[in-house]
């Protein structure tokens, strides 16, 4: 039954491409919740459109017809208007990358977990990064991303990952967790503390949202600063700076 389901997730383009660890780890905790097929598959992709990005929709098919018109460096800031959560982050990327590389002096590589389209902020990153290591649910933004780092002489190191079941064990210099925390406690209470926990980064870089997508605030500032703060002392991480932009806090951890 297992397969059918998947078969019938994988029949439509949204979830055509995603990683399969994690549309078999959602089909199963809805067949624990429902008993007939019709809502296990209904209850399974209003899971995923919660936590489904970039290549959702009439997005997605935006950033298709991107791709199609030629190469991609050059064209990034066009490409990060496309998803919401890089759009909101343009106005302010300049001072939010400064301030994140600072605490990272010298970093020659980068893992980006959740990443989504925030790759193509490249050209605000420094210049002494030559491995960048994206990892993101969806197959279609991994390809994306691939042929952007190889126009960018970069090694082709965007993958599929489900990060709700595990930790990737890659080192780097710095990590990026960019609006990740959230989504994935949403899935499963308690994984920031073991991703954190489990990481192999000297640095990272932890944001939370500051505005639903309706634009509103509603505390959601104070909220975060509760639930990260408070969970940083079991992680082996200390804030090392914390950034309140408009629409975006910014943690920068070092280990100790």
């Amino acid at each position: 039954m297992t397969d059918e389901l998947l078969d019938a997730l994988r029949s439509s383009k949204k979830y055509a491409a995603m990683d399969e660890e994690l549309l078999l780890r959602v089909l199963e905790e809805e067949r624990s919740r429902h008993s007939k097929t019709k809502d296990i598959l209904k209850a399974a992709k209003n899971h995923l459109h919660q936590i489904h990005g970039a290549y959702a929709g009439d997005e997605g098919k935006a950033l298709r017809r991107l791709v199609a018109e030629g190469p991609l460096c050059g064209r990034e800031q066009a490409f990060l208007e496309r998803h919401a959560s890089t759009r909101e982050r343009l106005p302010i990327a300049e001072e939010f990358f400064r301030t994140a590389f600072a605490g990272c002096p010298g970093v020659r590589s980068v893992l980006d977990l959740g990443c989504g389209l925030n790759p193509f902020f490249l050209p605000l990153m420094p210049a002494s990064i030559e491995r960048y290591t994206a990892l993101d649910m969806d197959g279609e933004a991994a390809a994306l991303l691939n042929r952007y780092f190889a126009e960018r002489g970069l090694p082709q190191e965007a993958s599929l990952a489900d990060l709700v079941q595990r930790t990737p064990q890659i080192q780097a210099d710095l990590a990026f967790l960019l609006k990740l925390l959230p989504v994935l406690e949403q899935q499963k209470r308690g994984r920031s503390l073991e991703l954190l926990s489990e990481l192999r980064s000297r640095v990272a870089c932890v944001s939370f949202p500051l505005r639903s997508l309706s634009g509103k605030r509603k505390g959601m500032e104070e909220s975060y600063t509760v639930f990260f703060e408070g969970l940083l002392g079991g992680s082996g991480w200390r804030v090392q700076e914390k950034r309140s932009f408009p629409g975006e806090l910014l943690y920068v951890l070092s280990r100790g």
